[in-house]
Formats: C-alpha cells, sequence, structure tokens
C-alpha cells in the first residue's frame, strides 16, 4: 500500500518534511578565511530540487515556537537574528533526494545492488515510495531516494525567510510510521565505524 504524505502546515520545519527549490550559496572564496583586503567573493549558487528535513522535531518546533516565531505565524519575517544563543536551531539539516531515473544510472551493470537500493537494503540510501499528498487525488509525491552522503546544513533564518517569500516549497510530510524509519537509517548511517581495508 503506499505511503499517504502529509499536507504541509504553515508552521515550524518538520522532521521528514520534503522541500523543494532550495539553493545553496558557496563563497569561492575559501569558506573560514576573509578574503583579502579589497577583494570581493563571488557566490556560486547551487540548486536542490528535492531536500528532506533531517533535524529532531521537537528542536525545530521549540526554536520556531519559542523564539524565531513566537506569534505562530511565518508570514513577517523574523526578527531574531542572534546566532550565538544556544537556545535556537541556528542551522537545519537537510538531506539531498533525487528521482530514481538519476539515482539508477550509478548502478548500471549493478543489478544487485540496484535492487537493494530500491527495497532500502542499501544503508546509504533511502526510498521514499510515490503516493498521494493529503486526501486529493490530484497531489501526487514522486518517487525519491535519499542520498544520506549528501547533506547540508543551511541556516534557519535564510530558510525560514525563503518559505515566507514563497521561493522555497513546502511540499510534504513523510508520514510518522515511515519517518521514524527513515532518521533511524539516516543516523545509522552517520554513525558507522569506518575500518581500515
Amino acid at each position: 500500500m503506499p505511503p499517504k504524505y502529509i499536507i504541509p502546515a504553515n508552521g515550524p520545519l518538520l522532521q521528514g518534511e520534503i522541500l523543494t527549490e532550495i539553493h545553496e550559496h558557496r563563497p569561492v572564496y575559501p569558506s573560514g578565511l576573509p578574503p583579502p583586503d579589497g577583494l570581493s567573493t563571488q557566490i556560486h549558487s547551487i540548486r536542490h530540487q528535492w531536500m528532506v528535513v533531517m533535524s529532531p522535531l521537537c528542536d525545530l518546533e521549540q526554536d520556531f515556537k519559542r523564539v524565531r516565531f513566537p506569534q505562530g505565524r511565518i508570514e513577517e519575517p523574523s526578527v531574531y537574528t542572534d546566532y550565538q544563543d544556544t537556545n535556537t536551531v541556528s542551522h537545519v539539516l537537510l538531506c539531498d533526494a533525487y528521482p530514481a531515473d538519476l539515482v539508477r544510472q550509478r548502478f548500471i551493470g549493478q543489478r544487485t545492488l540496484w535492487q537493494q537500493v530500491e527495497s532500502n537494503e542499501h544503508k546509504r540510501y533511502h526510498c521514499l515510495q510515490e503516493g498521494k499528498i493529503g486526501d486529493l487525488e490530484t497531489n501526487q509525491f514522486p518517487r525519491l531516494f535519499l542520498d544520506f552522503k549528501r547533506v547540508l546544513a543551511l541556516p534557519s533564518v535564510s530558510l525560514y525567510e525563503g518559505i515566507r517569500l514563497n521561493q522555497v516549497k513546502r511540499v510534504a510530510v513523510v508520514p510518522p510510521i515511515y519517518v521514524h524509519d527513515l532518521i533511524q537509517r539516516f543516523y545509522t548511517f552517520l554513525s558507522r565505524v569506518g575500518l581500515p581495508e
């Protein structure tokens, strides 16, 4: 039975929420180093078509309700800008997701490995099956594959501002019965111990 994805609310980001049209901006000059005097830093923009929120739900809710948007709405810009405050979630952890055809290309001639990926038996990938979003027949969610090696953290303030301006789209939320398995698999992958060859 295909999953029925949840329609996102206009509240805090949720663990397992699927977003689209995220742009990551990287300075061309090495990160962490100040540019030489008088040198302006160029920015390289990278489009992430699909991303899934992996940060803990309780942290996201507290950050949203207690600090960032105590009024409960994101229609107005957050006035909160203290990045050093330890009571906030300064960055949201996101994992890239890809359509099946893009991931399948990585496994040409490796049928057994591809079958493991499709059935969530490969530790690096997680398949989100296609299904309806809410009760409307017209809202269909495509089959996507998360790649646990492709993660990044974006500033919370930037992500919420993108949502507020309708540039970052909130597509769906993975249902709780499926999100627990996804998150456990993700953090198991991150906590693996590398062994010498």
